[in-house]
């Protein structure tokens, strides 16, 4: 029979040693996929602001910048953001005078310096701010690409907010 007379199943498994451990084994499903659905609605990434520096342009450089397109990186095609916006200054070169010896700077005639802003989904774990395998920090090369144009500059500028970092600790 299915039953033996001490309770066991088919003579070889106790049934209260069999419920123990199929309620175990729920416990530790149900338990597993509550913590999966759970890690994949928070976001360890924060909403990153960053100014690249792009000089001595013209104005037709500065027509083909288009807020709203995607930014990657000009080398790995990683996402570097969205243009969010953009200013465009006089061009200045900077001149050393021998007589006088200081520098002296003067405009650059039918030229501007560009500061284009992109803003992105970054992970920052102070003081590094990664997209993807890219850092981020003010000083370091960028070589970014959009659809419509291409930029090649420094970073100048960095802002994301401290108070929501913290809240996560």
């Amino acid at each position: 029979m299915f039953l033996d007379k001490n309770g066991r199943i088919f003579g070889k498994i106790n049934i209260l040693d069999l419920i123990i451990v199929l309620f175990i084994v729920i416990v530790l499903v149900v338990g597993g996929l509550f913590l999966e659905s759970r890690g994949k609605d928070i976001s360890d990434k924060v909403k990153v602001r960053y100014t690249v520096e792009v000089i001595t342009k013209d104005d037709e450089y500065i027509s083909h910048i288009v807020e709203g397109e995607k930014v990657v990186d000009g080398v790995t095609k990683q996402d570097m953001g969205t243009i969010v916006g953009y200013t465009a200054k006089d061009a200045m070169h900077l001149k050393e005078d021998m007589v006088g010896k200081k520098f002296v700077a003067s405009k650059v005639e039918g030229k501007k310096d560009v500061y284009i802003t992109m803003e992105l989904l970054a992970d920052v774990n102070y003081p590094d701010i990664l997209s993807g395998t890219n850092e981020i920090k003010i000083g370091e090369e960028a070589a970014l690409r959009s659809e419509s144009v291409a930029m090649h500059g420094y970073i100048v500028d960095i802002d994301y907010d401290l108070d929501e970092i913290r809240g996560r600790k």
